[in-house]
């Protein structure tokens, strides 16, 4: 058992995940600035009934 732990294809996982750390801390304050969340109209989900609604997307969603 060696000092550092390894994927099944032999790489170090904490240069994996410390890669990961850094660019995600350089990378989210730049999308923050432009990617603003702006949610419009939730003040009609509080006067719907509670059985028999169903919610349509307008867009397709992918999750890989």
């Amino acid at each position: 058992m060696g000092l550092f732990k390894t994927n099944p294809f032999g790489h170090y996982d904490f240069i994996k995940k410390w890669l990961i750390r850094v660019a995600g801390v350089m990378s989210h304050r730049r999308y923050r600035g432009f990617n603003a969340l702006q949610i419009d109209g939730s003040e009609i989900i509080k006067d719907l009934p509670d059985t028999n609604v169903l919610f349509v997307s307008n867009h397709q969603t992918y999750f890989a």
